[in-house]
């Protein structure tokens, strides 16, 4: 699960959800619809992830 990957990386960076979505300039509301799967990540908050965590895109999500 891309999430759990994810989620992963904030816990190893001391970093939040909150945090997260200041970055991607979104609530944190919808930051965490989207990490509980209420919400599809659109291609563009993924690569906005990747880059906030300043992470490869294809090591945070494996695009099938």
């Amino acid at each position: 699960m891309e999430n759990a990957k994810l989620m992963s990386e904030l816990k190893s960076q001391e970093r939040s959800i909150a945090w997260l979505g200041r970055q991607l300039n979104i609530t944190r509301a919808y930051m965490h619809k989207m990490i509980n799967g209420k919400r599809n990540f659109s291609e563009i908050y993924k690569k906005k992830c990747a880059n906030a965590l300043n992470i490869d895109y294809t090591d945070l999500f494996n695009n099938v």
